[in-house]
């Protein structure tokens, strides 16, 4: 039979957070370690979104994990690190983005006409409204959906990478469904298309 007591006893996230925060320099890289484990595809994910280009969402999400561990003992609730880490890579691409601003040069026959162009002004509208519905869950429903809904994650690879138990994962992505279905209601077909996904 598989042995459910590491399962059980794993560290969470907040766990790690106060044992780090509390622990001598040595001890806290350690530990922080763990940390950078488990949030390296959500760091990345998240930069991602903004700059569209995965070396460069690297390199936000690498500095921000040095940032954050400069700064750990500033963040006084641990139940807060994954938002708290997301402000941090979201300051960093907005710094890559202003390093690196150019005005591009948009031609008019590069434009799609007629109803390819609507088409696509109704894609970026749906996937606007559902960018902005997505941040506005709670912080822990936030984090999971965008994992499995928008990155395309496992359920249990979302639950290794934010050191949590499957059932969490799960609840927690079935109290989102039922928020988003709220909000996004008028899109059906897109509703139906992402909050259908299943594992």
């Amino acid at each position: 039979m598989p042995d459910m007591t590491a399962e059980k006893t794993r560290p969470t996230y907040a766990d790690l957070v106060e044992q780090a925060q509390s622990a001598d320099a040595e001890t806290r890289e350690r530990i922080f370690g763990q940390l950078v484990a488990q949030f390296t595809i959500a760091a990345q994910s998240w930069a991602y979104q903004t700059l569209d280009d995965l070396h460069a969402a690297q390199d936000a999400a690498q500095d921000a994990f040095i940032t954050a561990y400069e700064n750990l003992d500033s963040l006084r609730d641990a139940e807060a690190f994954p938002s708290w880490l997301r402000r941090i890579v979201m300051t960093h691409c907005h710094r890559q983005q202003r390093g690196s601003l150019q005005t591009v040069a948009l031609e008019e026959d590069s434009l799609p006409i007629g109803s390819d162009l609507l088409t696509v002004v109704e894609k970026r509208l749906l996937h606007d409204h559902l960018r902005e519905s997505v941040d506005d869950l709670p912080d822990h429903e936030r984090i999971v959906t965008e994992m499995f809904y928008l990155e395309g994650y496992s359920q249990q690879e979302v639950a290794d990478a934010l050191g949590l138990p499957l059932t969490t994962v799960k609840k927690r992505l079935q109290r989102a469904r039922e928020h988003l279905r709220e909000v996004m209601a008028p899109v059906s077909r897109l509703n139906s298309f992402l909050l259908m996904r299943v594992a």
